[in-house]
């Protein structure tokens, strides 16, 4: 009787032990599978990452440093409203060459035509060539530049990120004023005075 009995639990341990066996081995297996998916995908996000940041590195090795220069921390610049468009006065480069530029919150670069950049002496030959799309749809070639000094009023901001516009599709106008120089201050914009309240932004 216990003979029987222990061959009997001998049995059921065997039995037992494989299901064991079998199904940890497909877990194993599923967790190599599950494994080798999420290595393939981090392998790729890696390379992705990899490029993402060689070309970031890339261009902080052209990037150059932008200060900003305010009196008293505030100023107050008058603007002139031409139906619903804002200009203001400004002078470029360290030769403070005079111009007229339209106020565009919505542009993160600030644009410059090609007859301004020529008053400022900017070697468009060696800028690299940037593909811009207008309001109306339209792309247009234009050309990287550092506008080495933008003056408002009693504000100074040294190297500012720019694009020249090859194709005259300013009109009359010298430029127009974007983010890469007024995202350097707290703004605000008053059309009934009108005005731009220029502020230093907390450190």
């Amino acid at each position: 009787m216990f003979y029987r009995l222990f061959i009997l639990l001998i049995v059921i341990f065997t039995f037992t032990a494989c299901h064991v066996v079998k199904g940890t081995a497909r877990g194993v297996s599923t967790v190599a599978k599950v494994g080798w998916k999420t290595a393939r995908v981090t392998a790729k996000v890696a390379e992705k990452t990899g490029k993402l940041a060689y070309n970031s590195g890339k261009a902080a090795s052209r990037a150059v440093r932008t200060a900003v220069y305010i009196v008293k921390g505030k100023q107050i610049v008058p603007i002139e409203r031409v139906g619903n468009s804002l200009y203001v006065k400004a002078q470029l480069g360290r030769n403070k060459v005079p111009v007229q530029l339209l106020i565009d919150t919505g542009a993160s670069q600030t644009k410059i035509s090609a007859a301004t950049a020529k008053k400022l002496k900017i070697r468009l030959d060696r800028a690299e060539k940037v593909p811009v799309q207008l309001a109306n749809g339209q792309i247009v070639s234009a050309r990287g530049v550092v506008i080495p000094v933008v003056r408002l009023k009693g504000v100074r901001v040294v190297n500012v990120a720019a694009l020249v516009l090859e194709k005259e599709v300013l009109g009359n106008s010298d430029g127009l004023l974007g983010m890469s120089f007024l995202n350097h201050f707290v703004f605000q914009i008053d059309i009934d005075k009108p005005e731009l309240l220029l502020q230093q932004k907390a450190k």
